[in-house]
């Protein structure tokens, strides 16, 4: 029988993703997802338990505003979260560090909520469109010097994400709009390499 291809980290993290939304227990979800992934349910299975023990971050209550963040969104996020770790346990990683990973997965959770609700208070005092405010100085990264003074629309979220949440330390603030054609959405997030 021939081996089942690996697929892209993009199409892994949709099927995980759609996966998570079902609501199925870990080990039903492993069994389903593994052959599609072409590892070994033995590595999803222990992720995937970790990943489910913390429910999706639950939308803010009564957020009705453009930023609130779906829950295909959160599932998105999870899945990334449950490709990179099986990637991780497969090239010798252990479960016990897995837990210093999920924990900062579900500090980001949290981090993108309280950024949101920033973008919610931002747009009710200058609008639907806002300005990029970067902290600028020698430890500012590429995205987030890139996309400093440039303006985003609140109901789009941009590639990188809100100001905020480009990366763990981000500094970056939502703010009255500049005078510019200059989008965020130019801006393209950069692998690690």
């Amino acid at each position: 029988m021939a081996q089942q291809q690996k697929p892209t980290d993009e199409q892994a993290v949709k099927f995980i993703a759609a996966a998570l939304l079902i609501g199925a227990s870990a080990q039903a979800t492993a069994k389903t997802l593994a052959p599609m992934l072409a590892v070994p349910a033995s590595a999803l299975s222990p992720v995937l338990l970790l990943a489910l023990a913390k429910a999706l971050t639950p939308p803010r209550a009564g957020a009705k505003n453009a930023t609130r963040i779906s829950d295909e969104e959160e599932a998105t996020f999870r899945a990334g979260y449950v490709w990179s770790a099986v990637n991780r346990i497969l090239a010798g990683g252990s479960m016990e560090n897995e837990q210093k990973f999920f924990n900062q997965h579900l500090d980001a959770g949290r981090n993108r909520h309280v950024r949101a609700q920033e973008v919610d208070k931002a747009a009710k005092r200058y609008g639907p469109l806002l300005g990029w405010h970067a902290k600028m100085d020698s430890i500012t990264s590429e995205e987030c010097r890139e996309a400093n003074g440039r303006n985003f629309n609140v109901a789009r979220v941009p590639e990188i994400g809100f100001p905020g949440t480009v990366h763990r330390h981000c500094r970056c603030k939502p703010g009255r709009p500049f005078n510019t054609s200059k989008s965020v959405y130019d801006v393209k997030i950069r692998k690690a390499a």
